[in-house]
């Protein structure tokens, strides 16, 4: 967690920044409580593989449908 923490310190604070995951362990507290320190969105993703967070943690919100085709 420490190189993500890195990450996020070395991010221009100029921009905001939304990010994506990929993976359920991911969706965790100690990761909510990194996007919140840094002001990072949690991209919200309604995708069949992944269970969708509604987790807020910054003033803005990012969505992505990725919808449910033939070959998720």
């Amino acid at each position: 967690m420490a190189d993500v923490e890195s990450f996020f310190s070395g991010l221009d604070d100029s921009f905001r920044f939304a990010i994506e995951f990929r993976h359920e362990s991911w969706l965790n507290d100690r990761v909510w409580k990194l996007l919140e320190d840094y002001g990072i969105a949690h991209v919200i993703v309604d995708e069949p593989k992944l269970p969708i967070s509604l987790r807020v943690t910054t003033d803005f919100s990012y969505i992505r449908w990725h919808g449910y085709g033939s070959r998720p």
